[in-house]
């Protein structure tokens, strides 16, 4: 594999071997390494993007769970007090998320997960 042959002549340019080792101890060899490990680089495979242009620096590049979810024509939200409050409303989900209850337990989650990180 190409990958492997660069990190090999890396490693042998400082008199390293990546398969054999100065000691005995089989266990401490990288031949021995065994299970599944995660690659480090991977080709994507259906990979979908867009070119995103803006002119405003401060707006964000992506929407966070919370926006998609207030964008959401399904999601009904109430507030602490009881009303129902609808997507297609005016109130500002991002803005008010302290006031605003998901009423589905996912977006709750991630609605408090939004909120974690503020």
């Amino acid at each position: 594999n190409e990958v492997a042959d660069v990190y090999h002549d890396l490693a042998r340019k400082d008199n390293i071997s990546l398969t054999e080792s100065v000691h005995n101890v089989k266990e401490f060899s990288i031949t021995c390494m065994t299970g599944a490990y995660r690659r480090v680089f991977q080709k994507p495979i259906d990979f979908e993007w867009e070119m995103l242009k803006y002119t405003d620096s401060t707006a964000p590049l992506a929407d966070t769970d919370l926006d998609i979810i207030a964008k959401s024509k399904s999601a009904n939200l109430y507030t602490t007090n009881g009303s129902k409050v609808n997507s297609s409303d005016s109130m500002n989900v991002s803005e008010n998320r302290d006031q605003a209850i998901p009423s589905d337990p996912k977006a709750k989650d991630a609605t408090q997960n939004s909120n974690s990180a503020v």
